[in-house]
C-alpha cells in the first residue's frame, strides 16, 4: 500500500517537465502562503459555527470585541448542550407538542426559523435519511450526537487557524458540509466553506502554521515505527 501511493504521488503529482500523462496539470506546485487567509478564515467559520450552538445563538449574537460580557454569564437557554429537544430537522426525533407550553416554544421555533437561510436542499434524499436513522434511532442518541456536534467543530476551527493537522481538519470539514447539505441544514450562503475546505488540502498549514513541524515530525517517527528504521545491508568489520 505505501509503495503504491509513493508511486501514485511521484507519477502524477511530482514528475517533472510535463513526463505524465495529464501534461504537468497535476504536478504543478505553487506557494501556499496565499491560502493563509482562506485557511484563518474558515477556521473562524467553524469557531463561530461551534460557539453560536455552545452558548446558543441568543447569547453569542450579543457577543463583540467590545462586550465579552455575555460569555460569563453562561450558555443560553437555546444552547445545543442543554437542550432537551433535538436541534436538527429530522422528523423522527420531533416531538408533538402536548402542552401550551410546549405549542409556544414550538412557535417560536417556527418564528425563529423563519430567519435561517432556506437549506439548499428541501428535504433529505431518501437513502441519507435511511443512514442519518440507522445513526441517530432516537431522541436520546441524538441529544448526545448535537452535544458532541459542536466541539468537534470547534476543534476544526481551532487546528485550522494555526495550521494543525490542516489536511486531515480539511476532510473533517468537507465531510460537515457535505453532511449538513444532504441533512437540508446548509444554506447557500455557508456552501463556499466546502469548496474553500478541498482548496485547503494543499498543505496549507505549512506555512504559518504548525504543520511546518508536526507533519515532518509525525511522517518521521510514525515511519520509523510501520516500516522500521533504514539500515545497511553491509556490516563494517
Amino acid at each position: 500500500g505505501y509503495y503504491m501511493w509513493q508511486y501514485i504521488m511521484h507519477e502524477f503529482f511530482h514528475i517533472k517537465d510535463h513526463r505524465n500523462i495529464f501534461r504537468g496539470w497535476t504536478s504543478r506546485y505553487g506557494n501556499v502562503l496565499w491560502t493563509l487567509p482562506l485557511r484563518v478564515y474558515l477556521g473562524w467559520f467553524w469557531i463561530d459555527e461551534a460557539l453560536s450552538k455552545i452558548y446558543g445563538e441568543t447569547t453569542w449574537d450579543k457577543v463583540s470585541i467590545t462586550n465579552l460580557k455575555p460569555l460569563f454569564n453562561g450558555v443560553g437557554s437555546d444552547s445545543w448542550l442543554t437542550a432537551t429537544t433535538s436541534k436538527m430537522p429530522f422528523e423522527w426525533l420531533q416531538t408533538a407538542a402536548t402542552s401550551g407550553a410546549s405549542q409556544a416554544a414550538g412557535d417560536a421555533a417556527g418564528a425563529a426559523a423563519t430567519n435561517v437561510t432556506t437549506p439548499i436542499l428541501s428535504h433529505m434524499p431518501g437513502w441519507f435519511q435511511w443512514i442519518m436513522e440507522l445513526l441517530m434511532p432516537n431522541l436520546d442518541v441524538a441529544l448526545v450526537m448535537q452535544k458532541v456536534v459542536p466541539f468537534v467543530e470547534l476543534a476544526i476551527g481551532l487546528a485550522m487557524v494555526v495550521g494543525l493537522f490542516t489536511w486531515l481538519v480539511s476532510i473533517g470539514s468537507a465531510g460537515f458540509l457535505v453532511m449538513f447539505t444532504l441533512s437540508a441544514m446548509l444554506g447557500w450562503d455557508k456552501f463556499w466553506a466546502l469548496p474553500a475546505s478541498i482548496a485547503l488540502l494543499n498543505g496549507a498549514g505549512r506555512t504559518f502554521g504548525l504543520d511546518y513541524w508536526a507533519v515532518p515530525w509525525f511522517q518521521k517517527h510514525l515511519g520509523h515505527w510501520w516500516y522500521g528504521k533504514p539500515k545497511s545491508v553491509y556490516r563494517d568489520k
